[in-house]
């Protein structure tokens, strides 16, 4: 405490104590628990590990946080943007598409997608969502050098290299309020990078970001490679391409949900996509390709599973009684 002999004179020491973390840690993430009890990282993450291991587990000595991370504030509930990273495209070719359609970038491995939602694909666990894209070339890996297939790592089950091997790009929400980023972003505006993203709620339509920017170890003193990937990051960022554009949605999505309006009308959304045969597109994915979650193609457009299981989480979390 600053100037603690002036200031807390008479305070008694041994009444006062920090609180202890429970720390756990896996793919060299570091996970707390505040409360004594409750599930394990491992009981916590579930199958999602798979994936986990696959976004951060790819090369031997795995990834590395390159300098600070961006904090910014913005006018939005984090809510919003835990769904929205969770594995939605829906909103792509409409909130992005000036992005998509700009002409004379390099598009890389992009150029092989011409049907994006068929290329796409939606993976949920009981909390927790991935959404990614996938290349019919095998030695894809989202872009990066050649010399990236020299690193991988020896513990990916076959599954998994292959997974990795045909990405483009990966993105997830770890409920409640973390999401991930690992790909080469769409419209060749830079990559490729990973990400991880803590949504920090401070107050009602109030939202602190902070976004850290991760390469392999392997990489790090590549500065070609460096410079594509910084670009890549940034593109998600406040003054970034899609950045941008998704603020400008999230505001206007706090904003109208807290209209007065709603409550007098009893209006309900929807959020139906994927259900009922609600949507003839979605398909489920049989193949162990594509890991242990429930998976379906095409479920990043048509399918609205990762906003039910993101929600659904944070329903439960909230009427739980006592200290579990």
């Amino acid at each position: 405490m600053p100037h603690m002999g002036e200031a807390y004179q008479g305070l008694d020491e041994e009444e006062i104590r920090l609180e202890e973390v429970h720390l756990d840690t896996h793919q060299g993430l570091i996970f707390g628990r505040i409360a004594d009890e409750g599930p394990s990282l491992e009981t916590y993450l579930g199958d999602f590990a798979w994936y986990l291991d696959v976004l951060f587990g790819t090369t031997e000595d795995g990834m590395t946080v390159v300098g600070e991370p961006h904090r910014w504030e913005s006018d939005h509930d984090w809510k919003t943007s835990a769904d929205n990273f969770s594995g939605d495209s829906y909103h792509v070719l409409t909130t992005h598409q000036a992005g998509l359609e700009t002409e004379n970038l390099a598009r890389g491995p992009w150029e092989e997608l011409n049907d994006f939602p068929g290329a796409s694909y939606l993976a949920c666990t009981d909390r927790h969502s991935v959404g990614y894209y996938l290349s019919e070339d095998a030695d894809t890996f989202m872009g990066y050098p050649d010399e990236i297939t020299e690193h991988l790592n020896p513990d990916l089950g076959d599954e998994q290299r292959e997974l990795f091997g045909r990405s483009v790009f990966h993105f997830g929400t770890l409920f409640p309020n973390m999401s991930i980023i690992h790909g080469i972003q769409s419209g060749g505006w830079g990559g490729p990078w990973a990400c991880i993203r803590k949504w920090n709620p401070r107050g009602p339509g109030k939202t602190e970001t902070t976004s850290w920017w991760l390469i392999p170890r392997e990489l790090a003193d590549d500065e070609s490679f460096l410079e594509d990937s910084h670009r890549g990051w940034e593109s998600l960022s406040p003054g970034g391409a899609f950045e941008s554009d998704d603020l400008t949605i999230w505001e206007g999505i706090s904003d109208s949900s807290g209209a007065v309006t709603h409550e007098l009308r009893e209006t309900e959304g929807n959020m139906q996509q994927g259900m009922d045969e609600m949507t003839d597109e979605v398909e489920t994915v049989d193949d162990p390709l594509h890991g242990p979650a429930e998976v379906t193609s095409k479920g990043l457009y048509f399918d609205e599973r990762n906003s039910r299981t993101l929600l659904q989480s944070w329903y439960e979390m909230m009427r739980m009684e006592g200290d579990a």
